[in-house]
């Protein structure tokens, strides 16, 4: 995880000042101290609540462990948007050399919820953004995925937003510009003397 609000980690101290903390943190130890492996707003929130201590709970896990249970942690998260999701599934993928499928098996998901989302990545920086903004959903950027350039995703990109469309209404565009482009490369192939 990237990006946390500030506004969400006071209220979310203010929470914990009042109630205590409800779920322990998770860590794990290394060399005498404590690394992380999940609740860092809880962890960040307590910091801004200046409490001394925090709830956590000691796990044995060697790094590739660490990282699943980050990933399965991050995949039931509903404020965790889908680009970082498909950060963590590749950077997890890279670092354990495993496939798609494998790490699949491991966190129990399907495997096209890894591909899908994975597929975002290939979109330009500038579409991930819009994601991370949300100012288009992850269904939004996959509809866009088809176009042939860059330069018409982009162009997409900002007519979802000026016109508010729905993905639906995306995708029907999205199919509606290349079956034009189809048609327009038939007929200048067409036009060829032979």
């Amino acid at each position: 995880r990237r990006h946390f609000q500030a506004d969400e980690i006071a209220a979310l101290a203010e929470s914990i000042k009042h109630h205590q903390q409800l779920q322990p943190i998770l860590v794990r130890r290394i060399e005498g101290r404590y690394q992380l492996i999940s609740g860092e707003r809880r962890l960040r929130a307590t910091l801004h609540a200046g409490l001394p201590t925090i709830r956590a709970e000691v796990r044995v896990a060697d790094d590739r462990l660490v990282a699943e249970i980050a990933l399965v942690e991050n995949l039931q998260r509903k404020d965790l948007n889908p680009v970082e999701k498909a950060t963590s599934f590749k950077r997890y993928i890279s670092e354990h050399q495993c496939t798609q499928e494998e790490l699949a098996q491991r966190i129990k998901v399907d495997r096209s919820t890894i591909a899908n989302m994975m597929r975002l990545l290939e979109l330009p920086e500038a579409i991930t953004d819009a994601v991370q903004r949300e100012e288009i959903t992850a269904g939004h950027a996959k509809a866009l995925l088809s176009l042939g350039s860059v330069k018409e995703q982009l162009e997409f990109v900002r007519k979802i937003i000026a016109g508010g469309w729905s993905v639906r209404e995306t995708e029907r565009q999205v199919a509606e510009a290349i079956a034009s482009a189809a048609a327009v490369e038939d007929g200048i192939l067409g036009a060829v003397p032979s």
